[in-house]
């Protein structure tokens, strides 16, 4: 479970993630702006206020998946990482 920040508490991130779950259920052709908000429990239009678009929602939500997955492969490097089969850091070369 990923920790919980000061971002995560706002309306804008119970937007976010309202609309990252129906966009995965769903599809983001199948969710509407009304669908999120319901989601979220705001109106319509403060779904439009923070993030104007369906579409510009949807690459709020990427943007977010894709900082936390680098963080966490960033963790994974620099805490060096196991192999599944050992307990030995891996040794694979690093890119410059």
């Amino acid at each position: 479970m990923r920790p919980i920040s000061e971002e995560d508490l706002t309306t804008r991130a119970r937007i976010r993630d309202a609309a990252m779950t129906l966009f995965a259920e769903q599809g983001v052709k199948a969710t509407t702006i009304r669908g999120i908000a319901e989601a979220a429990k705001v109106s319509p239009g403060l779904v439009q206020h923070h993030f104007g678009t369906k579409e510009a929602l949807r690459l709020a939500c990427d943007e977010y998946v894709l900082t936390y997955i680098r963080a966490q492969v960033g963790a994974g490097v620099t805490d060096g990482w196991r192999t599944p089969s050992s307990s030995a850091p891996c040794t694979a070369p690093r890119r410059p």
